[in-house]
């Protein structure tokens, strides 16, 4: 248990800075005067620092002060803070009620008034009023914070309804990263070695252990006594859940790009080898009609040759007469050609007109 709490206490940073506590006042205070109305004031230890209260005059059991005193932490480890409310009288200055508790559980809400119980003596086994105060720390140091959760921690508290109360949700958000996402409380082991801090010495069954989380889209709470069984949480990492998601997304992404890309560059080649066959096809489309051109040229000469050859033996004239240009020769019409000829008696050649 002594090398668990060592470890425990390694999550905790030494404090620097300036601790400021406001003590408000405090309700139902014993009297320990015989006569008049009591003059309550508070001094306060922690460490080698001390602080001190204006004296309500004549407060007696519900004493007011309403004041802000200074705690020096230099590099401190001390966790222990203590509060003595004495009543001044003429020199002789007697203790009327105390607590001691960890000053974690003051930083745990700053800026936050909160009442703690006060008690006869240092074992507070009989309870003596209690005390309203709040406090923040100007430096560093204390319990880990819960900045940025990945464990799904939404808050943890360590203490009790009539016990002072320390915020351990970052100290557990640790615990949660060092172990994978299993805390586990020994039984063994009670919670204030598991910490490394007590809330309240001697107050066994009023600490508790409260953690609230979620896992799997919902809220869970669980309750841990000082003294219990075997018990282990299992928490889940969201922030890996949603980087995991967030790469599985990531990833389909990218597979749906990839797929788009190869789709359009098979719709890009389909749209080529279309225009290269239509290229292709207009290409024997026309040669295909030079070869017709070239073959109805063909023709056309073996016609005109037929119609020479007529011309040569006298026949198939169509007629005779006299060009306005003094030429004469001969006109005719092939039959199944329909171009006008015309022979020269000079060369005797057909000339298209």
């Amino acid at each position: 248990s002594s090398q668990n709490s060592r470890n425990m206490s390694s999550h905790i940073a030494n404090l620097n800075g300036t601790v400021k506590i406001t003590c408000v006042r405090a309700a139902g205070i014993p009297r320990t005067q015989m006569m008049g109305k009591q003059d309550p004031f508070v001094r306060i230890y922690y460490g080698p620092s001390k602080a001190k209260t204006k004296t309500a005059k004549d407060g007696d059991k519900n004493p007011v002060w309403n004041e802000e005193v200074c705690i020096d932490a230099k590099d401190s480890g001390e966790k222990d803070i203590k509060f003595v409310v004495k009543n001044e009288n003429f020199g002789l200055d007697g203790d009327i009620c105390m607590v001691k508790f960890p000053i974690f559980a003051l930083l745990s809400w700053p800026g936050e008034e909160k009442w703690y119980p006060l008690f006869k003596e240092e074992n507070h086994k009989r309870q003596a009023g209690q005390i309203l105060l709040k406090a923040t720390l100007e430096g560093t140091g204390g319990l880990p914070e819960l900045k940025a959760p990945q464990w799904g921690i939404l808050q943890a508290t360590y203490g009790g309804p009539n016990v002072p109360t320390v915020d351990v949700s970052g100290f557990l958000e640790v615990q949660a990263t060092v172990h994978n996402g299993t805390l586990k409380f020994a039984k063994d082991t009670d919670l204030s070695s598991y910490f490394g801090f007590d809330p309240l010495p001697h107050h066994r069954a009023a600490k508790n252990l409260v953690l609230q989380y979620t896992k799997g889209g919902v809220v869970h709470e669980v309750k841990i006594g000082e003294s219990h069984d075997d018990t282990e949480v299992v928490l889940e990492n969201e922030v890996a859940k949603e980087q995991d998601e967030a790469a599985k997304a990531a990833k389909a992404k990218a597979l749906l790009e990839e797929r788009q890309k190869r789709e359009a560059a098979r719709r890009a080649a389909e749209a080529e080898r279309l225009a290269k066959e239509k290229a292709e096809a207009d290409k024997r489309a026309k040669l295909q009609a030079i070869l017709l051109a070239r073959q109805q040229e063909g023709l056309r000469m073996q016609r005109m040759q037929r119609v020479k050859a007529s011309t040569a033996q006298g026949t198939h004239f169509a007629k005779k007469e006299t060009k306005v240009d003094a030429k004469i020769g001969c006109y005719w019409r092939y039959q199944d050609y329909p171009t006008v000829y015309w022979a020269s008696t000079a060369d005797g050649e057909g000339r298209m007109e």
